[in-house]
């Protein structure tokens, strides 16, 4: 029998992890998609942070049973154990202003570390 992995890479805020509900975009077409790339497959690794359970995790068990998902990347506060540093960091566009919007600078050896991870 052939074994295939399909990879979907979509930003975090997407996933609706309910332990970061600030963060979380809804965007009901993630789910269908989901939904369509867990035909024909056994099993979904997720990068949750363990932050989930996620649209994923609940589509995963509700389409492929208990027991056919894992999320694969370690909480933040956890990565030190796993010799992943600080993996980036946060800036707000403009500090002199009330405006929220921010910017994220990311530390590739380290966010590499966590990839391999």
């Amino acid at each position: 029998m052939a074994r295939r992995v399909t990879v979907l890479g979509t930003v975090h805020e997407i996933q609706g992890a309910e332990k970061e509900p600030w963060t979380n975009i809804d965007d009901p077409e993630y789910s269908v998609l989901v939904k369509h790339f867990l035909q024909g497959k056994d099993f979904l690794f997720e990068e949750a942070s363990q932050l989930g359970p996620t649209k994923a995790k609940c589509l995963a068990e509700e389409n492929l049973g208990n027991g056919h998902y894992l999320d694969v990347d370690p909480h933040r506060d956890d990565r030190f154990a796993y010799g992943i540093g600080e993996t980036g960091q946060g800036f707000r566009m403009d500090p002199c202003s009330g405006e929220s919007g921010t910017y994220r600078q990311e530390f590739e050896q380290e966010q590499s570390k966590r990839e391999s991870h």
